[in-house]
């Protein structure tokens, strides 16, 4: 308890490692949540990449309004082909 209050100023120990017991829950880092946390980490990260993904191509095969460029392209030749 007096190595605390030298180090520290407190005799409970550091502030922060209490800060950091509020912020995240103490379960997160029982044995049993592990693997749970572990496949969560994963699919989590997964799908942002597969977000990324999808939005990538939105952005290089649609226009600005949503519609498919390859669909605007045929449509303008269509209509150009009847006048």
């Amino acid at each position: 308890m007096y190595d605390n209050w030298m180090k520290f100023g407190d005799p409970n120990g550091s502030q922060t490692a209490k800060a950091m017991g509020l912020a995240i829950p103490s379960w997160m880092f029982d044995e049993e949540w592990r693997p749970m946390l572990f496949a969560m980490g994963f699919v989590g990260t997964a799908a942002f990449f597969l977000f990324l993904y999808q939005v990538q191509n939105d952005v290089r095969y649609n226009c600005s309004n949503g519609i498919s460029i390859n669909s605007k392209l045929e449509m303008r030749q269509m209509i150009v082909s009847i006048l």
